[in-house]
């Protein structure tokens, strides 16, 4: 500003462009504007605008990054980005602009890469891997079928198996117990053959009956597959008296004739007769 009493041609005006204070950004402006009666001209400032905390920053679950160090920054400060555990990785700088103006703003980041050391591979019962790919371990059966999955903890992936099941044996198919016998096929187990036999008094006539299990069976309460011997009884004791209408001739029975009933009726009587 020039002196009103300045008397120097030569006179320099000393001029400082305006600046904002600390805590407020932005670019310092003089300006004239008419006043409110437009009578006279007045001088403002504008331009400065003080700065505002950074919002904290939040991340997809799956990135695993701990941001819990940034929250509500204040310009120009700085906070460290690290990973979840047990994910590992480099950790990062977060930074506040010192001219920040937006509340909702993130500070200034490079979002750390956090990776898991080792995807462990969950193996469950019953699996075997070999050089020609999987296979059901020994005890168990059935086609194995692999798929990849997404873990829990969104490890890139993991493996999963399923198909095999474990082998079990067969039940006892239902049967006359009074005719066959099988103790042998008690507690058979899968791909296990047994005989099948008559019981006394049924005798075999021909090739011998037989069972079995069927070869790396996982279904449990599984029949046993089997083919009944011919059994039949041959002989057994005579009954001590012949029934009516019967005789027995000394090599046989026979239907007894109606002079042999009368005859035996009459034997009968006179048995009676003489008892009296």
């Amino acid at each position: 500003m020039c002196p009103s009493d300045n008397t120097d041609p030569g006179f320099e005006v000393n001029y400082t462009e305006p600046s904002c204070a600390a805590g407020y950004t932005g670019h310092a402006r003089f300006i004239c504007e008419a006043s409110s009666t437009g009578c006279e001209a007045i001088s403002m400032l504008d331009g400065c605008n003080e700065a505002q905390p950074c919002a904290a920053p939040s991340f997809p679950r799956c990135a695993h990054v701990d941001s819990s160090q940034c929250g509500q920054l204040e310009p120009t400060e700085d906070c460290n980005l690290t990973c979840v555990s047990p994910f590992v990785g480099e950790a990062t700088i977060a930074s506040c602009p010192f001219d920040n103006q937006n509340t909702s703003s993130w500070p200034v980041h490079q979002m750390p890469r956090c990776v898991r050391p080792s995807c462990p591979e969950q193996i469950p019962p019953g699996y075997q891997k070999t050089l020609q790919g999987w296979r059901c371990a020994r005890g168990y059966a059935g086609e194995v079928r692999q798929s990849c999955h997404a873990a829990e903890d969104c490890c890139e992936s993991f493996l999963r198996l399923e198909g095999c099941r474990p082998v079990v044996g067969c039940k006892l198919p239902e049967h006359d117990a009074c005719e066959l016998d099988f103790s042998d096929c008690m507690n058979i187990s899968s791909g296990e053959e047994c005989e099948v036999r008559c019981r006394a008094p049924f005798t075999q006539l021909r090739g011998g009956g037989w069972a079995q299990c069927a070869a790396e069976n996982t279904e449990l309460g599984k029949l046993l597959d089997w083919e009944s011997p011919s059994c039949q009884i041959l002989a057994c004791e005579r009954p001590a008296e012949p029934p009516a209408g019967y005789v027995y001739n000394g090599l046989a029975e026979e239907c007894a004739t109606l002079a042999a009933r009368w005859a035996a009726v009459s034997a009968g009587w006179s048995h009676i007769a003489h008892l009296g």
